[in-house]
């Protein structure tokens, strides 16, 4: 019943598109000037609206003005952006390498002055650190000689009345040059303005070192001990 329903439809929308067809026929040949203008109108319209539509479309897939676009990681970018670690270590200087104990270390040691840094390091026969010390050197005017040295004699103390002062554990490298404590008065009290002198040339030429580091050394460094000033 409804396919029945549909046939005359149908029938009438054909019979219709047929007129509209054979009239249009009759009006391209009666005025083919109008016929040709007015189907140029219809393709430039149908042209229009299909550019339309594309931009609409490219418009709705676009990012949105001002928002950030992502793009893809380059393959050749690392894959971390840590700086590499050097594979190479620089050796320690001498103040920073470690110690090691007097009985490990080799015999005979030797002793370096270094005028520049204020400092004493005793070294074994391989080079190695077995003590370092802060000192003082001579003063400008009282500079301590350099070169190479050799320890001859010592003794627990001295005192010198031409400058009031002596100092305890003192052991000699060259002439009246020696190895000893901060100075003490002729009260043989210690004196701590000299003793914060340590680290700055502030003797009469003789290396002054605390009094137990002056002590290990009136213990420990025998005669004929190699001493270096530089």
């Amino acid at each position: 019943m409804k396919e029945f329903g549909k046939r005359p439809l149908n029938r009438i929308l054909l019979v219709a598109l047929i007129l509209f067809v054979g009239a249009g026929a009759t009006y391209a040949s009666l005025r083919p000037v109008q016929f040709r203008a007015g189907v140029t109108a219809v393709v430039d319209w149908m042209k229009f609206d299909m550019i339309a539509e594309a931009a609409k479309k490219e418009s709705s897939s676009a990012p949105p003005s001002g928002a950030a676009v992502s793009s893809a990681p380059d393959s050749s970018a690392p894959a971390s952006s840590a700086p590499p670690q050097s594979q190479t270590s620089e050796e320690p200087s001498s103040s920073e390498a470690e110690k090691i104990s007097l009985n490990e270390a080799a015999k005979p040691l030797k002793i370096n002055v270094s005028l520049k840094d204020q400092k004493v390091f005793v070294l074994d026969a391989k080079d190695r650190l077995v003590q370092e010390y802060v000192c003082s050197s001579g003063e400008a005017g009282n500079d301590t000689p350099t070169g190479t040295f050799t320890v001859t004699d010592r003794g627990e103390s001295f005192y010198n009345p031409a400058v009031k002062e002596g100092a305890y554990y003192w052991t000699r490298f060259y002439k009246t040059f020696l190895f000893h404590s901060v100075p003490f008065d002729e009260n043989q009290k210690m004196e701590p303005q000299e003793a914060a002198k340590l680290g700055t040339p502030a003797s009469h030429g003789c290396i002054r070192l605390e009094t137990a580091n002056a002590k290990w050394i009136y213990d420990n460094i025998p005669e004929g001990t190699t001493v270096v000033v530089q």
